[in-house]
């Protein structure tokens, strides 16, 4: 009996142990808003060069703002939520990417209900220097319905954001703008959603992502109707050069009934392109593949490199690449224990470039309903938020936003592909 006790408390010990290396922790909670963080091509953690962590989402006021927070490295916790935008009906998708000056911008999409524009969403802007954020900025007009966007920063420092138009203007495309001195002025708008004869005019398209390479190079990829029967939806992707943008290639197998979704994209140290897509062969069978070129290579291959992931319901992934090449992806998977919820967040690596994966790993709390994870890299950690239901088996809020380290994870789990860190997690809420 002394014998088993000591090996529980030793446990226990260990575990408090892997938590602390984990370092997790809740942003925030008892949100009454499902769509606090939203949409998997916005990333609503940013990591500065300095090492200041921040994070991003969307408040439960009937006037909803974007709120953020800063994690207090000296006290250890989260700072008290600040509002950064100032919508007069509703500001809405957060999206979050840091430079290497120091700098954190946010964006996001924002309804003020002008008399002539009424129900149409402009995209604002926002700079955090370290210490404060700036006056939030109108970079698009309402010229139509902006959303779905995301923000990312080139090697040279040109901030680059990307969105798509939706809607009642006829006009459904994917635009990018352009900033090289830190979001002060902004470049005209570019459409990259044209000049391919898949692409169908006016057609769905959206949740666009981008991803930096070297030499001030940027890559676009989205979801796009094609212009064809044998699809539901496919990939597309624009890549710019440090100068200008190409013409949209398509990635996905348009030779097959292929409904392509979700797609995130990452450029490694040799800049090649690696993009990640839901294959969505039918509502059992979501799983994500990869498909992979080098920057010069004139087409895509026909079919995905690897599969990174199959037999589990799959969707929202999310990808980014640290300095050393691994690449890092979370999603959402149907919950393997169905007695408790519909969906958990999971995460996995490779560290050749796609051709294998480590073991996937459960990052959200046991039995608690999560969606829309995203990571951002460190010099010396990755970390991962995410949207998840305050209560264990339900799928209704109130909700909250847990947080944590993945360096520790992809080496500790039970053996059944949850960490320990996760279960000292649900241990610590309130």
């Amino acid at each position: 009996m002394k014998i088993c006790l000591f090996l529980l408390m030793l446990t226990v010990i260990g575990f408090q142990m892997v938590f602390s290396q984990a370092d997790s922790s809740i942003v925030v909670d008892q949100v009454d808003n499902s769509a606090l963080v939203y949409l998997e091509n916005a990333a609503n953690i940013a990591i500065s060069s300095e090492g200041k962590t921040v994070v991003a989402w969307q408040t439960a006021a009937d006037v909803s703002q974007i709120a953020v927070s800063l994690y207090d490295s000296e006290f250890g916790e989260w700072g008290a939520p600040q509002e950064i935008s100032t919508a007069v009906f509703q500001a809405m998708n957060p999206a979050l990417a840091a430079d290497q000056s120091g700098n954190i911008y946010a964006l996001w999409q924002q309804q003020d209900d002008t008399s002539t524009y009424k129900e149409r969403d402009a995209l604002f802007f926002s700079k955090f220097n370290g210490t404060s954020w700036s006056a939030p900025v109108d970079v698009t007009g309402y010229d139509f319905d902006n959303g779905e966007a995301s923000i990312n920063v080139a090697s040279d420092g040109t901030v680059f954001i990307v969105w798509n138009t939706d809607g009642d203007d006829s006009l459904e495309a994917v635009f990018t703008k352009n900033s090289a001195d830190g979001g002060d002025t902004w470049s005209d708008a570019v459409q990259l959603s044209a000049g391919h004869a898949e692409l169908r005019d006016q057609s769905d398209a959206g949740r666009a992502v981008l991803a930096a390479g070297s030499d001030g190079k940027m890559v676009a990829v989205w979801a796009n109707k094609p212009n064809t029967a044998y699809a539901k939806m496919e990939t597309f992707c624009n890549i710019y050069n440090g100068s200008s943008w190409s013409e949209p290639a398509l990635v996905s197998d348009s030779s097959r009934v292929i409904n392509d979704r979700f797609p995130s994209v990452v450029v490694d140290s040799q800049d090649s392109i690696h993009i990640l897509i839901q294959d969505y062969e039918s509502n059992a069978n979501r799983f994500l593949k990869m498909h992979t070129k080098a920057w010069d290579d004139a087409e895509w291959p026909a079919a995905a490199d690897t599969i990174v992931n199959r037999g589990f319901q799959t969707s929202y992934p999310f990808m980014v690449i640290d300095a050393n090449d691994n690449i890092h992806v979370t999603f959402r998977r149907k919950a393997q224990d169905a007695l408790t919820v519909s969906w958990e967040n999971a995460y996995t690596m490779s560290s050749d470039g796609g051709k294998t994966w480590t073991e996937q790993n459960r990052i959200s709390r046991y039995a608690h309903d999560a969606a829309y994870a995203s990571i951002a890299v460190a010099s010396d950690h990755v970390a991962a938020v995410w949207r998840e239901t305050d209560s264990v088996a339900t799928t209704s809020g109130p909700y909250s936003i847990p947080y944590i380290q993945l360096a520790a994870v992809t080496a500790l789990h039970d053996g059944k592909g949850n960490s320990p860190a996760i279960f000292d997690l649900s241990l610590i809420h309130i």
